[in-house]
Protein backbone atom coordinates (compact mmCIF):
# COMPACT_ATOMS: atom_id res chain seq x y z
CA UNK A 1 0.00 0.00 0.00
CA UNK A 2 1.58 3.29 -0.95
CA UNK A 3 1.71 6.34 1.55
CA UNK A 4 -0.21 9.51 0.24
CA UNK A 5 2.05 12.47 0.68
CA UNK A 6 0.69 15.49 1.96
CA UNK A 7 1.39 18.94 0.72
CA UNK A 8 1.71 21.17 3.67
CA UNK A 9 2.05 24.16 1.72
CA UNK A 10 -0.35 23.84 -0.29
CA UNK A 11 -3.17 23.12 1.93
CA UNK A 12 -2.28 26.24 4.26
CA UNK A 13 -2.25 28.82 1.36
CA UNK A 14 -5.31 27.59 0.20
CA UNK A 15 -6.96 27.42 4.06
CA UNK A 16 -5.56 30.97 4.70
CA UNK A 17 -7.51 32.16 0.98
CA UNK A 18 -10.62 30.49 2.06
CA UNK A 19 -10.72 32.19 5.68
CA UNK A 20 -10.91 35.25 4.27
CA UNK A 21 -13.70 34.26 2.43
CA UNK A 22 -15.65 32.08 4.74
CA UNK A 23 -14.64 34.69 7.43
CA UNK A 24 -16.05 37.97 4.87
CA UNK A 25 -19.83 35.67 4.83
CA UNK A 26 -19.66 34.62 8.38
CA UNK A 27 -18.97 38.83 9.36
CA UNK A 28 -21.91 39.46 6.88
CA UNK A 29 -24.39 37.23 7.67
CA UNK A 30 -23.88 36.73 11.96
CA UNK A 31 -26.53 38.71 13.18
CA UNK A 32 -29.12 36.07 10.83
CA UNK A 33 -27.88 32.61 12.61
CA UNK A 34 -27.65 31.09 15.98
CA UNK A 35 -26.31 27.92 16.63
CA UNK A 36 -24.04 27.02 13.85
CA UNK A 37 -22.82 30.01 12.19
CA UNK A 38 -23.49 31.11 8.33
CA UNK A 39 -19.37 30.59 7.67
CA UNK A 40 -20.37 26.43 8.84
CA UNK A 41 -23.03 26.39 7.18
CA UNK A 42 -21.73 27.45 4.17
CA UNK A 43 -18.48 25.55 4.83
CA UNK A 44 -20.10 22.80 5.04
CA UNK A 45 -21.62 22.96 1.73
CA UNK A 46 -18.13 22.40 0.33
CA UNK A 47 -16.57 19.31 -0.74
CA UNK A 48 -14.49 17.59 1.15
CA UNK A 49 -11.05 18.62 0.00
CA UNK A 50 -12.30 22.49 0.34
CA UNK A 51 -13.11 21.76 4.01
CA UNK A 52 -9.91 20.29 4.88
CA UNK A 53 -8.42 23.26 4.47
CA UNK A 54 -9.21 24.26 7.99
CA UNK A 55 -7.87 20.86 9.63
CA UNK A 56 -5.74 22.02 12.14
CA UNK A 57 -2.26 20.95 13.01
CA UNK A 58 -2.46 18.10 15.19
CA UNK A 59 -4.80 16.71 13.53
CA UNK A 60 -2.94 16.56 10.06
CA UNK A 61 0.13 15.29 12.21
CA UNK A 62 -1.49 12.53 13.27
CA UNK A 63 -4.21 11.48 10.28
CA UNK A 64 -2.70 7.85 10.49
CA UNK A 65 -2.33 7.83 14.33
CA UNK A 66 -4.87 4.94 15.42
CA UNK A 67 -4.56 5.90 18.69
CA UNK A 68 -4.62 9.80 18.46
CA UNK A 69 -7.56 9.07 16.63
CA UNK A 70 -9.78 6.81 19.06
CA UNK A 71 -8.75 9.27 21.97
CA UNK A 72 -10.01 11.65 20.08
CA UNK A 73 -12.96 10.54 19.03
CA UNK A 74 -13.79 8.90 22.40
CA UNK A 75 -14.36 12.63 23.53
CA UNK A 76 -17.53 12.96 21.29
CA UNK A 77 -21.15 12.01 21.26
CA UNK A 78 -21.57 11.73 17.64
CA UNK A 79 -25.52 10.88 18.23
CA UNK A 80 -26.14 14.17 20.62
CA UNK A 81 -27.33 16.93 19.01
CA UNK A 82 -25.77 19.19 21.60
CA UNK A 83 -22.60 17.82 19.48
CA UNK A 84 -23.02 19.81 16.49
CA UNK A 85 -24.79 22.60 17.76
CA UNK A 86 -21.32 24.58 18.83
CA UNK A 87 -19.48 22.97 15.96
CA UNK A 88 -16.73 25.02 14.11
CA UNK A 89 -14.77 25.45 10.89
CA UNK A 90 -11.89 23.99 12.89
CA UNK A 91 -14.17 20.85 13.89
CA UNK A 92 -15.42 20.59 10.30
CA UNK A 93 -12.12 21.08 8.69
CA UNK A 94 -10.60 18.16 11.09
CA UNK A 95 -13.62 15.80 10.39
CA UNK A 96 -13.16 16.01 6.44
CA UNK A 97 -9.06 16.24 7.06
CA UNK A 98 -9.51 12.44 8.54
CA UNK A 99 -12.00 11.38 5.89
CA UNK A 100 -10.33 12.42 2.96
CA UNK A 101 -6.20 11.26 4.34
CA UNK A 102 -6.82 8.58 6.80
CA UNK A 103 -5.82 4.74 6.33
CA UNK A 104 -7.95 3.70 9.03
CA UNK A 105 -11.38 2.91 7.66
CA UNK A 106 -13.14 2.99 10.63
CA UNK A 107 -11.89 6.62 11.72
CA UNK A 108 -13.15 7.51 7.91
CA UNK A 109 -16.49 6.07 8.35
CA UNK A 110 -16.78 8.44 11.46
CA UNK A 111 -15.67 11.59 10.20
CA UNK A 112 -17.99 11.24 7.22
CA UNK A 113 -20.60 10.53 9.68
CA UNK A 114 -20.20 13.26 11.46
CA UNK A 115 -20.30 15.71 8.95
CA UNK A 116 -23.37 14.10 7.67
CA UNK A 117 -25.07 14.59 11.24
CA UNK A 118 -23.50 18.51 10.72
CA UNK A 119 -25.09 18.75 7.70
CA UNK A 120 -28.11 17.51 9.35
CA UNK A 121 -28.35 19.53 12.36
CA UNK A 122 -27.65 22.99 9.91
CA UNK A 123 -30.72 21.75 7.92
CA UNK A 124 -33.04 21.32 11.47
CA UNK A 125 -33.04 17.41 10.43
CA UNK A 126 -31.03 16.11 13.69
Amino acid sequence: MATKTIDYKAIAINAAVTAVVIAGVNWIMKPLTQGLGAAEITLLQLPLKSMAQFAQLPIIANVNNAQFLKDTFELVDMNDPATYQTGDKRMIGNLAFVALHTNHQQYKAMALKMLDNYKKYANGQF
